[in-house]
């Protein structure tokens, strides 16, 4: 699995390095800069990533790893320039604390984000060490809090996608939290949803502790009400999809 960033390096008589900025899929960059069908015009090509271990801002303290089985014989040789290289395409992100695509930190040792951030893509938070969310963070696409022990979750929270808050400790919803798809609090200890919440998709409520809906919800997709002791719809609620019970 691919981390955070990633490229390709190329090397014949120089060194070449492809990378799409924020995006950590090799597939992407081949087919971006047609590394395939130079193949043989090149010497040899190898996919590398760059992972964070402790910091997110902090670039020095991330490993750059051959993602190969074995390494080419001129990898050792390179690997100070390809450092360099990819280190200065991603210096003007980290700056900014906007990451163009996706930032999948499943399994790292970082322990905080920075305020303010911003990730277009899906930001992967699987089993880290995390225990609280920037202010005004904002997640173009898939948000994943699962196996971290998180509690809330911040005041101006957006995520495009969907937001998985499965088995997490987090009791509440704040009142102004946007979720473009698929809202999950299966396991959670939330007992109650603030009111006009608006998730784009379905919503999963499945074994949960909520005993009523609030006002003025809106569901784009299914609604999951299995195993909970909701027994009354309120009259404004609005779902688009199928509602389970």
């Amino acid at each position: 699995m691919c981390y955070t960033k990633s490229g390709i390096a190329v090397y014949k008589d120089t060194l070449q390095i492809f990378t799409l900025p924020g995006e950590d899929s090799h597939s992407e960059i081949s087919a971006k800069f047609n590394i395939r069908d130079n193949f043989t015009q090149i010497n040899s090509v190898a996919k590398f990533e760059f992972r964070p271990t402790t910091d997110l801002m902090d670039l020095s303290s991330y490993i750059l790893i051959c993602d190969e089985d074995r390494k080419p014989d001129w990898w050792n040789n390179q690997e100070s320039k390809i450092r360099s290289k990819i280190t200065a395409i991603w210096s003007s992100e980290l700056n900014n604390k906007v990451f163009k695509g996706n930032l999948n930190l499943y399994g790292t040792q970082i322990k905080e984000l920075p305020a303010n951030l911003t990730v277009g893509g899906n930001l992967d938070l699987l089993d880290t060490q995390i225990k609280e969310l920037p202010a005004n963070l904002k997640v173009g696409g898939n948000l994943n809090l699962g196996g971290t022990q998180i509690k809330e979750l911040p005041a101006n929270l957006k995520v495009g996608g969907n937001l998985n808050l499965q088995d997490t400790q987090i009791k509440e919803l704040p009142a102004n939290l946007k979720v473009g798809g698929y809202l999950n609090l299966q396991g959670t200890q939330i007992k109650e949803l603030p009111d006009n919440l608006n998730v784009g998709g379905g919503l999963n409520l499945e074994g949960t502790q909520i005993k009523e809906l609030p006002d003025n919800l809106t569901v784009g997709g299914n609604l999951n009400l299995g195993r909970t002791q909701i027994k009354e719809l309120p009259a404004n609620l609005i779902v688009g999809g199928q509602i389970y019970r």
